[in-house]
């Protein structure tokens, strides 16, 4: 009986989450590494479903599900459906001023993310999905929880570091460091004593650290961003963490990384911790239980905060859409906007790589992001807002709480969406809006 009851889990759990383990572990280099037994039971019960034909039945029941919802599913704010008037009228010549993108880093191709739990799981997840739809860009993704650069006795990165660059060949390095980091510092062949906790030797050395693990890749000329720690619930934690991200940030000046300030991203205007924020236009817990790490609904928000600021920097490249019709989806007054004929059906918006879908759907975190917009265009955004009458806050292409607040006034006296977050038509009001452009 309980054979048979053993040989009926397995079954289930074959057809129904086995393939699906088995791709994550897969992709999990870190838990292959550390925890093969858990690589290993995944393939058995990826092999149990394929085996007996379960999971290939399971497939085959599911085609009239697929059947009945369609091919093109809404994720994130994201939909690849058009208007249907908008796939069945004629295209139109539109001239309008253009607007000269500023300078970028060519778009990476490899793209290797490292750092501890919060790699491993929630946002190292989130930021590889979003950045494998970027167009030619393979990750190579690598967290280990209690890891970080305090104790390199434990687990040495910069040896890890110089590992993956050999095998990867990356031509761009994304790493967070930090969360664990909040200790004395230890020396990585003794493990004895290096710098006690926040002493000025435990900033150069700490420093160092950060210096040492960007001079790998700077060797080569590959370009290294380091993320910064979010803020912290515990009082205790956010001082530490405030600490290590001043200490970070400067090391990544000294050696000429770029620093991403997400601690911005998870705190209100006042600079404390912040336990819900606006997802997809709606209000959700953005925090793990432990006040520290991020849930899936805070590593989607950071992960479209840390996307918009690479933006600024280097020039991914979307997937193209389907033809469309600029008529249709073309803002009343789209000063900023410049549209282009390239033969026959396809015309395409360009409003810091907004897509012509964008324009007309409300705005989202998704929506947002796929705008790109560069830092000088989300400044000129916060000011078309204080010109309208709605205080972002400074002008510093940094969109907080006050931002996304003024957004959504902005948009409610519109009777628009008050999402607090842009698509192309509200972007280009905006910047149109802002005086001396």
């Amino acid at each position: 009986m309980v054979l048979l009851l053993c040989w009926s889990l397995a079954l289930g759990l074959g057809a129904h989450v086995g393939r699906e383990l088995r791709l994550e572990t897969e992709r999990d280099v870190a838990l292959g590494d550390r925890a093969p037994w858990q690589a290993a039971a995944a393939g058995v019960l990826a092999g149990v479903g394929e085996l007996t034909g379960v999971a290939e039945l399971r497939a085959v029941l599911h085609e009239p599900v697929r059947a009945f919802y369609g091919t093109a599913f809404t994720v994130g704010g994201r939909s690849p459906q058009l208007p249907a008037a908008a796939e069945e009228a004629e295209p139109e010549a539109v001239e309008l001023e253009a607007v000269e993108p500023e300078a970028a880093v060519p778009a990476p191709r490899r793209v290797m993310i490292v750092g501890a739990s919060s790699i491993q799981f929630g946002l190292g997840r989130s930021l590889e999905r979003s950045i494998e739809r970027f167009q030619g860009v393979t990750v190579m993704r690598y967290g280990l929880h209690s890891t970080g650069l305090a104790r390199p006795d434990y687990f040495d990165w910069h040896a890890k570091a110089r590992a993956m660059k050999n095998e990867f060949r990356p031509d761009l390095v994304i790493a967070q460091f930090g969360g664990n980091d909040g200790q004395g510092l230890t020396d990585r062949d003794t493990g004895g004593a290096v710098a006690p906790l926040f002493t000025d030797e435990w900033d150069e050395v700490y420093g160092d650290r950060v210096e040492t693990f960007v001079e790998i890749f700077a060797d080569d000329d590959v370009p290294v961003v380091i993320l910064g720690m979010p803020a912290m619930k515990s009082a205790y934690h956010q001082r530490k963490m405030a600490r290590i991200n001043e200490v970070t940030e400067a090391a990544c000046e000294r050696a000429g990384a770029w620093f991403v300030d997400t601690f911005a991203m998870t705190a209100d205007a006042g600079g404390n911790y912040v336990a819900r924020a606006e997802v997809d236009g709606r209000l959700r817990v953005i925090r793990a239980s432990d006040g520290m790490h991020l849930n899936s609904y805070g590593a989607e928000l950071v992960t479209a905060g840390i996307l918009d600021v690479l933006g600024d920097w280097f020039t991914f490249t979307l997937p193209e859409a389907p033809a469309h019709a600029v008529r249709d989806v073309l803002p009343g007054d789209a000063r900023g906007l410049r549209v282009e004929r390239s033969g026959g059906r396809d015309a395409r918006v360009i409003a810091d790589g907004a897509k012509p879908a964008d324009l007309g759907r409300p705005g989202s975190p998704a929506v947002e992001t796929d705008l790109r917009l560069s830092r000088r265009a989300r400044r000129l955004i916060q000011r078309g807002l204080l010109a309208e009458g709605f205080d972002p806050g400074p002008a510093d292409g940094l969109f907080g709480p006050r931002t996304r607040a003024a957004l959504r006034a902005w948009q409610s006296a519109r009777g628009a969406a008050a999402t607090g977050y842009l698509n192309g038509e509200s972007a280009a009001a905006l910047r149109a809006a802002a005086p001396g452009r």
